[in-house]
C-alpha cells in the first residue's frame, strides 16, 4: 500500500492511496473538490506486440471502503498522526 498526500503551507489538498499492489492495482483518491474516486491501474503491460505502454488510472467503480480503511489503520503506524487523522476522516 502506497499513500501520496497533497498539501500546502496551510491545508491538506489530496490523497492517494494504492493498494493491491501484486494483483491489479487499485487508487483511491480523495481530492478537495471533488471527494472520493475509486481507479484501476492499467499497468501498460497487456500490448502484445508492442513496449510496454506508461501507467493510467481507469474507471473502476467497485470498491470495499472497510477494508481499504482497515489495511490502511494497520500499514499507517509509521506516519505522522496528523496525517493518518486527516486520511481516516476521509475514508469514514
Amino acid at each position: 500500500m502506497d499513500l501520496i498526500v497533497w498539501h500546502d503551507e496551510d491545508e491538506f489538498l489530496g490523497f492517494q492511496i494504492c493498494y493491491e499492489k501484486t494483483g491489479q492495482e487499485k487508487a483511491l483518491s480523495w481530492k478537495k473538490d471533488s471527494g472520493l474516486v475509486h481507479q484501476k491501474v492499467d499497468d501498460g503491460e497487456s500490448r502484445t506486440g508492442h513496449y510496454k505502454a506508461t501507467p493510467i488510472l481507469i474507471q473502476n467503480g467497485q470498491y470495499n471502503l472497510d477494508k481499504i480503511r482497515k489495511d490502511f489503520e494497520y500499514y499507517s503506524e509509521s506516519i505522522s498522526e496528523e496525517v493518518k487523522v486527516f486520511v481516516l476522516a476521509k475514508l469514514l
